[in-house]
């Protein structure tokens, strides 16, 4: 077996080091590492409920409170009742009073009855009120969050945690409201009427339940281990499932035959949840046979006790009858808090702390200003790398240094300029514009919008000024109006805007694939129409020329374009981009002459700039890419 040299060992071990770093990095942020103790989740959360449903909030804790109180009553008001029959048979007392006694027990169940079905009925209306809160709330902390974070598996596996902990998080602050207004009150005063007959009654009582407590402390902790594994799963589950029968992948999955491959991958993923769930519900059902046993012993007990004080004549036959039907209940209530409430708390913890976890995860923030209408743009000695993001090939050769998609690129973009950014695929070109509109922050050196750092900069105030049209734009389920002017979403669409640029982007509102016009319906699944994807990608470039900017951005919009129909489009869009900044991101070289300065790139680095002819004569990479494409353009 061949032996490694010593400076290859030294290698080895410096890149397991780096990935060690690394991987500890990752963890430290995205894992569950800092804790969130019960105490201080059911507070984040109830103040967050409370602030958007004060009122809400308020009569569920009184009516629970009083339901939780007069239940504990319900045994002292039957052992009045049947002590009352008991004098009656006796002929201790006259039938009125007895009448008497029957009717305050009657009503007395009607009330714990009808707060009962309140308590359930809103309980539920709550629910789903304060989870589309919840919603709203998670969208928003989204829409503040890095943009880069969205590049990195840990972030998207904690988005997905998050999004299963929005109803549990609501169930469980409402649920901790209940034991403390209902549960806990009940239990206290039916405790007390246990203990005023008996006081090993009331002892007994809670020291079965100890150990069924404790088991539900364990349980959490299986549970907060099955959601940290499962969310990754779930995750591929859903892409499968998309591959399988979305409207945009299902027609090419089923041409090329690849179903039964998707299908398989989303069975396998299953299949791991699935094992992943049962291997815990294997645990825990343990957990719960041995304490439901200790629970039938202890109940059994107390029954004995009972049966034996009754006999002795140390409680009365009211207070017998009482006691058998309150253990009972008392027993139900408490298997319920512990075997229902806090088995579905203990299930839920780790999602409700991947979601509190996410609320407070650091946003992107920045200072809120006006950069101007006129402002260049400068990049001095910038340098962008993506989350873990590193090839093999330079791990294995400097682990310390991963892969940059973007490196030492030094460039400044003057006011009203238009600059064409080109290069192969993965030579940095869409890194480089996300970088130079504020989107992404440099790891090193600086971009400045006007005199404002990006770094220091909200997102709102980058983008305020800019647009953008992307090679992968969204094909909005709405009308034509609203697909063009969702760029300007706050103010009413403009008829003789919404015409300027759609015939800028080449969309025919006349044609017959707008039957309505500007009303036309973008969807066969809401009776609609279905556009072709050079049409649908016209749609979207006179979505970005609507919009009121300074900047616009153009990142590979004419894919699906032909060459000629490209040329026409980057014409009229020389002639609205005059006083404007226009930064062009192809590949495709025929519309670049309209470009004031083109740049090259190459490995994320800049290799040239200049003008056609300049570049053309002065840079090899620019002139080999020009040839290879100059044929389309003849």
């Amino acid at each position: 077996m061949p032996r490694c040299s010593s400076r290859r060992r030294a290698g080895m071990r410096k890149k397991s080091m780096y990935n060690n770093k690394k991987k500890k990095e990752k963890d430290d942020r995205f894992s569950d590492k800092k804790v969130y103790g019960i105490t201080r989740m059911f507070l984040r959360l109830i103040k967050k409920t409370f602030k958007y449903a004060p009122i809400g909030l308020t009569m569920l804790f009184i009516v629970s409170f009083l339901q939780g109180f007069g239940g504990g009553f319900t045994a002292k008001v039957q052992q009045y009742f049947y002590d009352r029959v008991e004098m009656l048979y006796n002929n201790e007392i006259v039938i009125g009073d007895a009448l008497s006694a029957l009717v305050l027990f009657g009503l007395f169940g009607l009330a714990i009855q009808l707060t009962n079905s309140f308590v359930n009925l809103y309980f539920s209306v709550f629910m789903d009120r304060v989870s589309g809160i919840n919603q709203r709330e998670i969208n928003m902390k989204l829409s503040r969050l890095s943009p880069i974070l969205f590049e990195d598996t840990g972030m998207l596996d904690d988005m997905e945690k998050a999004s299963q902990g929005m109803y549990a998080s609501v169930y469980f602050a409402l649920i901790i409201v209940l034991i403390i207004a209902l549960y806990i009150p009940c239990i206290i005063v039916m405790g007390w009427y246990l203990f005023s007959l008996k006081p090993l009654l009331a002892i007994s009582i809670v020291v079965v339940f100890i150990p069924v407590m404790l088991s539900q402390i364990l349980k959490t902790k299986v549970y907060t281990k099955v959601e940290d594994k499962s969310a990754p799963k779930r995750r591929e589950m859903g892409y499968y499932e998309s591959c399988c029968s979305s409207r945009n992948l299902f027609k090419e999955t089923r041409i090329l035959g690849a179903f039964g491959y998707f299908h398989k991958l989303y069975k396998d993923c299953l299949r791991s949840v699935q094992q992943i769930s049962w291997k815990a519900n294997i645990k825990t059902g343990h957990m719960d046979l041995g304490m439901n046993l200790v629970s039938l012993t202890g109940y059994l007990f107390i029954l004995y006790i009972t049966f034996t004080a009754t006999m002795n004549g140390e409680i009365s036959i009211g207070a017998f009858v009482a006691v058998i039907n309150s253990i009972g209940s008392l027993f139900g209530l408490m298997n319920e808090l512990i075997c229902s409430h806090f088995n579905n708390i203990s299930k839920d913890l780790g999602k409700v702390r991947n979601y509190i976890r996410l609320l407070e995860f650091e946003e992107h923030g920045g200072t809120q200003t006006d950069i101007g209408d006129n402002f260049d743009i400068v990049l001095d000695n910038v340098s962008f790398r993506y989350p873990a993001g590193k090839s093999k090939e330079e791990n294995d050769a400097e682990p310390e240094n991963p892969t940059y998609a973007v490196k030492n690129v030094s460039l400044t973009i003057k006011n009203g300029e238009t600059i064409a950014i080109v290069g192969e695929n993965g030579s940095g070109k869409s890194t480089l514009v996300r970088l130079l509109t504020g989107m992404y922050k440099p790891v090193e050196g600086d971009v400045y919008l006007g005199s404002h750092n990006t770094k220091n900069l909200s997102l709102k105030s980058a983008f305020a000024k800019t647009s953008g049209v992307f090679q992968k734009y969204q094909r909005y389920q709405m009308t034509l109006s609203d697909n063009i002017s969702i760029s300007m979403i706050d103010k009413k669409p403009d008829k003789e805007i919404l015409d300027e640029v759609s015939i800028m982007a080449s969309v025919d509102v006349d044609d017959r694939s707008f039957p309505q016009g500007y009303d036309t319906m973008l969807s066969r699944e809401f009776d609609g129409v279905d556009l072709s994807g050079g049409q649908w990608q016209c749609v979207a470039i006179a979505r970005g020329f609507y919009r009121d900017h300074r900047l616009i951005v153009l990142d590979e919009p004419t894919a699906a374009i032909d060459p000629l129909e490209e040329r026409n489009i980057y014409d009229r869009f020389a002639k609205i981009s005059r006083d404007k900044t226009a930064v062009i991101v192809t590949h495709r070289l025929g519309s670049v002459k309209l470009a004031d300065r083109i740049v090259m790139m190459e490995k994320g680095a800049i290799v040239g700039c200049g003008s056609h002819n300049e570049l053309y004569a002065e840079c090899t990479q620019y002139a080999k890419l020009w040839d290879s494409q100059a044929e389309s353009y003849k």
